[in-house]
């Protein structure tokens, strides 16, 4: 947590240029964070991000909270295959 209140990257978000490619379990309870945005919800959060960035690519598990990755490994493939080819 300390590291990220001493540096926040969210208005750093529009100089990525490159395709970002954004991973979310559907039930993560850690970001956004309560603690530093008690009034957003995912769907403000990643509104909002996707709006900064040049060319983001979302992708949503069901069934998975913060390690999207761990939780459900074959639908994070699915989806990280998706982006590296469209990407």
């Amino acid at each position: 947590l300390q590291a990220m209140l001493a540096a926040p990257i969210y208005a750093q978000l529009p100089s990525i240029t490159q395709p970002m490619g954004i991973f979310f379990g559907l039930n993560d309870l850690f970001i956004p964070s309560p603690l530093l945005h008690p009034d957003w919800n995912l769907e403000i959060f990643l509104n909002g991000t996707a709006q900064k960035l040049t060319n983001p690519f979302l992708y949503f598990t069901e069934l998975a909270g913060h390690f999207p990755h761990w939780d459900r490994p074959d639908a994070f493939q699915k989806s990280l295959s998706d982006f590296l080819i469209r990407a």
